[in-house]
């Protein structure tokens, strides 16, 4: 594990790093020849130190560009170039020994140049980075990558971005994370797992840490004492699940629609439920004309709104189309009785020189077509959030991911959020716009509208419901089956 370096000023790598038994596996698993490396630690376990400093080692090992990405750009500023070692209250950039450096590190762009080693044509190079701009990365050459915090990542910046520049150069990387529910970090854990010959998988949870360096007493990392205490102040038990026991069943601090989808879970409605064949169906979308497009397919019965399917891609899709012929073609591709579409409000507007609305395109093939008022979006979270109780969620349609790699359904929902808030010390203001929130939009507008009944086609009337071999809502709750045609 250590790298000697030899000349007048020779220093150990990696520098003023006395590693853990935990932190020893991973050192293990890079000696052994492993590429691909899941750090899903429990917080203030020390997963950035442990990546820190072994990017150092291979920087000795193999000259080249290293990455450590943080979701954005002021995050990898604040907790990795300025911020210190909570252990040791020494600096992180102190893993580099002050002989090694070239210069003084660039503070503009986050970057520290090394001096090439005894047997090297060239030194290395090891910069920050953000997520939040995917494009930026592109024309790099890393050979080393540590995506930190990936549960928070646009899921962009591996897929596209970082992986076919790796696999070409045999390069490595590092996804460390503690868990934000089931989303994109939790399929690539699954991953991991999956693949122990070429993968290294680690998962650690307050109750596998210990402070076993040499030199260190060997207590807990986070003693249970400081768990109980947590519970003590009211932290909800979710989060300390999530945060200190890596539960991937927990949500996202920050979330809009986490802890109703928690409850959905808990109560088996996320589960499989079939479509009835006999009643009509509607959707709800989300049309980006240059982004991404949404479109949920749902049925009423009783008293039970029941989302049976999910349909999301990218305007590159679109081709010569306009977005809403595009989405009309793919509904029609569906085998469902399409009844009702509801619209958000700019769908009423023309594009450049366009003869018709997306709302007009809608009228000409599913007549009952809702054109929404405008209403500011907290009130359509409320809508949503008051609906939740009634959902049934088909968790095979909406849980599979979706074309050009958009995430599914349950996904867009559960990880929908609002940023935090450093003046206000919350998380306020309007939600974040990204690959998540095209199935929340969609969900948002259908709730806006109500999910009112569906309509067979040529009646005023909701249909005559009857008794489905599915109701999963109604049987825990047999008060509420319906009377007569309506709710």
């Amino acid at each position: 594990m250590l790298q000697q370096t030899e000349g007048p000023t020779a220093f150990t790598l990696p520098f003023g790093f006395r590693p853990r038994s935990y932190e020893r596996e991973v050192f293990a698993a890079y000696e052994r020849g492993i590429k691909r490396f899941v750090l899903c630690w429990h917080r203030r376990s020390g997963k950035d130190r442990t990546c820190l400093a072994l990017t150092t080692v291979a920087m000795a090992d193999r000259p080249g560009l290293y990455l450590h990405v943080y979701p954005t750009m002021e995050l990898a500023r604040k907790a990795m170039w300025i911020a210190q070692d909570a252990a040791k209250g020494q600096p992180f950039l102190e893993a580099f020994p002050p002989a090694w450096i070239v210069g003084e590190p660039n503070k503009t762009e986050m970057l520290i140049r090394v001096k090439a080693l005894p047997g090297q044509a060239g030194g290395s190079v090891w910069k920050l980075a953000g997520a939040d701009d995917p494009d930026s990365l592109r024309g790099l050459n890393p050979i080393g990558v540590v995506l930190s915090e990936y549960s928070e990542h646009d899921k962009r910046v591996w897929e596209e971005v970082v992986s076919p520049i790796l696999n070409e150069n045999n390069g490595w990387v590092i996804f460390n994370f503690t868990p934000k529910g089931k989303n994109h970090a939790h399929k690539i854990y699954e991953t991991a797992r999956a693949h122990p010959d070429r993968w290294f998988c680690s998962l650690k949870t307050v109750e596998d840490t210990r402070r076993d360096a040499p030199g260190e007493s060997g207590a807990p990392v986070v003693s249970l004492d400081k768990i109980q205490q947590e519970r003590d102040e009211g932290i909800a038990e979710e989060i300390i699940q999530q945060e200190s026991y890596c539960s991937f069943d927990g949500y996202l601090l920050g979330t809009i629609h986490g802890d109703w989808i928690r409850v959905a879970r808990r109560d088996g409605r996320i589960c499989r439920v079939p479509r009835e064949v006999s009643f009509p169906v509607g959707v709800a979308l989300d049309i980006g004309r240059t982004d991404g497009t949404a479109i949920i397919f749902y049925q009423t019965l009783a008293r039970e709104l029941r989302i049976i399917d999910y349909l999301a891609f990218r305007a590159n899709k679109i081709g010569d189309s306009s977005a809403a012929h595009y989405a009309i073609k793919r509904i029609q591709e569906k085998p469902y009785l399409v009844t009702r579409a509801i619209l958000p409000n700019d769908a009423q507007i023309k594009g450049y020189s366009a003869a018709q609305s997306t709302v007009d395109i809608f009228r000409e093939h599913i007549p009952d077509t809702v054109l929404l008022e405008k209403m500011p979006v907290q009130q359509g979270l409320d809508m949503v959030r008051a609906m939740a109780s009634k959902m049934v969620i088909d968790d095979v349609a909406c849980g599979r991911e979706q074309e050009d790699k958009m995430p599914s359904f349950l996904d867009s929902v559960g990880n929908y959020r609002r940023l935090w808030n450093e003046a206000k010390g919350d998380f306020s203001g309007d939600p974040v716009h990204d690959q998540f929130s095209h199935g929340s939009d969609a969900l948002r507008y259908g709730a806006m509208e109500g999910f009112t009944p569906l309509d067979f086609p040529g009646q005023n009337l909701g249909p005559a419901y009857t008794e489905s071999n599915y109701q999963p809502f109604m049987q825990r709750r047999p008060a509420m089956q319906p009377v007569g045609s309506r709710w």
